[in-house]
């Protein structure tokens, strides 16, 4: 097949897999995009496992085994942050060269990416690793149910190689934040807010405090963010204190040390500053939980055993240079990392406006580093072969 008919098929299978509504909650339409996959693995000589996950589409992971000693993991995810609207319908943007639409970059064309980059490694090698490919259902809320899983697998691979965007200036990820997502609550006593004898136990005014304390905490140089993303309350009347009060944290980290330094912040102000008041006689109620806890991707020294690799065959397929990269977002990788293998994100085409009406993805990407990916996977066979040969005393593998 030569690249042009290459692409256009890729492209075809991109926009039959965007074109379907994939929404995290749309059970159907997740399991419409993972059919897709399985048969595209079946086809290839994986065997198929499905893992139920409560209230979401299963988790589907394909295994293919290999025939060195070498196991490399893909990740992918079939949901979709959005649903479908006609203004995020499958686009060619011919003059632009970009692909557009609902989860095109995030991750529907870095899928495809990843499937032809296998295929291509078993047609062209002899040499083949155990592959492992992971499909989430619900990666967009971060694949709650499938942690251990992914903990489990990452054990097992010496590399795992994620299917995400490369980011928008063509960089690949080495290193990710990790995030802590926090809800915390303050019960007070509903009151007229404008009587001077009502009680003022006001929870808004409790977790406003904490805010202040801690929303200043981040620092972008150090790659650490604090954000409130959700107040809510148990009134909507301009002049009734409320009873309730909720806000929703976000804490993004590269490091154990800082989001244990947040913690002890918001732990100290909930069980160690009490919010009293003596015409109530009462204290605030708070209480915390939290909803998603998903540890950093480190950056490692070892990852440039990949990494040049990869990046000099996009230097000689784009003809730009491009570098790995620290990404602010968590991924389902994350989970995957240990202190022995190797993890790399960003493998799937650019993306751009992700989770927006504007999400797209560039067309040569899709081909390019396809190519660069398989022929970074045939370079780690070879290697591994090499040293197996080593091991064994095979001096004609060098």
């Amino acid at each position: 097949m030569s690249q042009n008919s290459e692409l256009l098929n890729s492209i075809n299978k991109i926009q039959t897999i965007v074109d379907i509504d994939s929404q995290t909650l749309n059970v159907d339409g997740v399991k419409k995009v993972q059919t897709f996959v399985k048969s595209s693995l079946v086809k290839l000589g994986f065997s198929i496992t499905e893992h139920n996950i409560s209230e979401r589409a299963p988790l589907l992971i394909g295994k293919r085994k290999g025939n060195i000693d070498l196991t490399i993991s893909l990740i992918s995810h079939a949901d979709t942050a959005l649903r479908p609207t006609n203004a995020t319908t499958f686009k060619i943007d011919k003059e632009k060269m970009l692909l557009l639409g609902n989860g095109v970059a995030d991750n529907k064309a870095g899928i495809v990416l990843g499937l032809e980059a296998i295929s291509a490694l078993i047609k062209e090698n002899q040499n083949i690793p155990n592959i492992f490919f992971i499909c989430s259902p619900n990666e967009e809320e971060g694949s709650l149910g499938c942690h251990e899983i992914f903990r489990k697998l990452g054990q097992e691979s010496q590399f795992v190689l994620g299917l995400e965007p490369a980011l928008s200036n063509g960089n690949i990820i080495t290193s990710r934040n990790g995030n802590r997502w926090y809800t915390i609550t303050a019960k007070g006593k509903m009151a007229h807010s404008g009587r001077m004898e009502s009680p003022n136990l006001n929870p808004a005014h409790d977790l406003f405090t904490l805010s202040n304390q801690i929303i200043n905490t981040g620092d972008i140089y150090q790659k650490t963010k604090v954000n409130i993303t959700s107040i809510r309350s148990s009134t909507h009347s301009a002049n009734t204190i409320p009873e309730f009060c909720e806000m929703k944290v976000d804490v993004r980290f590269p490091s154990i040390d800082f989001r244990d330094k947040i913690e002890q912040k918001i732990n100290h102000y909930i069980y160690n500053t009490p919010h009293s008041c003596v015409i109530a006689n009462a204290e605030i109620i708070r209480a915390i939980q939290i909803d998603d806890d998903c540890p950093p991707m480190a950056l490692k020294s070892n990852h440039t055993i990949f990494t040049n690799v990869y990046l000099r065959n996009l230097i000689g397929l784009e003809n730009t240079e491009y570098d790995t990269d620290h990404s602010g977002g968590a991924a389902d990788i994350n989970y995957f990392s240990t202190n022995q293998n190797i993890t790399i994100d960003g493998l799937g085409p650019r993306g751009r406006f992700m989770h927006s009406s504007n999400e797209n993805t560039t067309i040569s990407d899709v081909l390019t580093r396809r190519i660069a990916l398989t022929n970074t996977l045939r370079f780690l066979c070879q290697q591994y072969t090499h040293l197996q040969g080593e091991e064994h005393g095979n001096d004609e593998l060098f």
